[in-house]
């Protein structure tokens, strides 16, 4: 993956791997449900061969996905909506790059660290590039964390 390039995501992920890699991410969840006419999305994807019957925010994203533009999609296929393996194969049958993120049923670190290596790999981001990206957004992290506790102490 170039840096620069769009890439939409379906749900939350490590987003340091992302930011890292010099993508520009875009939220799919937040493009269909802010968009005026969501309901329009819904039925464009069933205009498309999704059933009626098929989960409406699925349907939702894949609608959103064509209309961001998005060069590619990060995908979550565990621990998240299980429709989400039609939507990719939908998605990647009509050309755009998808790339699965698995989260362990079992809350295995090995396992997450095994799919945030390959996440990156996918995405062309250097280690020390992620890295550098998690320390910067920690500091932004901390900062947010005091707004929190000032609001409820």
């Amino acid at each position: 993956m170039m840096a620069g390039q769009s890439v939409g995501i379906t749900s939350t992920i490590p987003i340091e791997v992302l930011y890292g890699s010099g993508c520009s991410v875009i939220d799919l969840n937040n493009v269909f449900i802010a968009n005026r006419s969501n309901l329009s999305l819904v039925e464009r994807a069933e205009r498309k061969g999704f059933p009626e019957a098929s989960c409406a925010w699925i349907k939702g994203i894949y609608s959103a996905v064509h209309d961001s533009g998005v060069d590619s999609v990060i995908a979550v296929t565990q621990g998240d909506c299980s429709n989400t393996h039609a939507l990719m194969e939908t998605l990647e049958f009509e050309g755009i790059r998808t790339i699965p993120f698995m989260y362990p049923y079992d809350r295995d670190r090995d396992f997450l660290a095994h799919q945030i290596t390959k996440l990156s790999r996918a995405l062309g981001a250097g280690e020390d590039d992620v890295m550098e990206t998690k320390r910067r957004l920690d500091s932004i992290r901390e900062r947010v964390g005091e707004i929190d506790r000032l609001t409820w102490q």
